[in-house]
């Protein structure tokens, strides 16, 4: 499945690749139909997930995030890096979509989440980016900075500038343009 992911990323944004990806991962999953719910299915779910997030189709976004979370959870040992990863594809499809209180809610949840199970990356995934931006929509600035905080005391500086350095840098501008209003 990541061999789709990769392969709509870098693909310039054409059409035809994305079908392609999304038909070669439903292939996938259609020959695996009789095996139970799991990482391998998950993963593929994800794939498509991912895929439609490349292609900005919003709209079926969340249904793909939320298919593969029903697998992973179905898992015996679930891959938390991997459920962080997929569920903040959700919070950028609700935030196109105009749904606020969606996104709120599964920002929430992610960082009572990672509050709970202590999973810093978690925390980072729900907080940067679009997700920062459900705190803001909660009227909740200081506490997104605290966690902004905290999210800098685990980054780590490989003096090339990271994609998650890139999703701090969008939540420090729509922190700063809410600041201003």
């Amino acid at each position: 499945s990541m061999a789709s992911v990769w392969r709509g990323l870098l693909c310039g944004r054409r059409a035809e690749v994305f079908e392609d990806c999304r038909r070669l991962l439903g292939e996938s999953l259609r020959r695996l139909r009789n095996q139970p719910a799991g990482k391998t299915t998950a993963e593929i779910r994800s794939g498509i997930a991912f895929v439609e997030t490349l292609a900005m189709r919003w709209d079926a976004v969340p249904d793909a995030v939320d298919a593969s979370m029903i697998d992973f959870i179905a898992d015996e040992d679930p891959m938390r890096f991997e459920i962080a990863h997929t569920r903040w594809l959700r919070l950028w499809a609700d935030w196109h979509l105009g749904r606020w209180k969606d996104m709120r809610a599964m920002a929430e949840e992610m960082i009572q989440d990672a509050s709970r199970r202590n999973d810093s990356y978690q925390q980072m995934m729900a907080t940067t980016g679009f997700g920062g931006n459900a705190l803001l929509y909660s009227d909740d600035v200081d506490r997104l900075q605290r966690l902004a905080d905290q999210n800098g005391r685990i980054a780590t500086d490989t003096d090339n500038v990271e994609l998650v350095q890139f999703y701090h840098r969008l939540k420090s501008v729509q922190q700063s343009i809410n600041l201003a209003n």
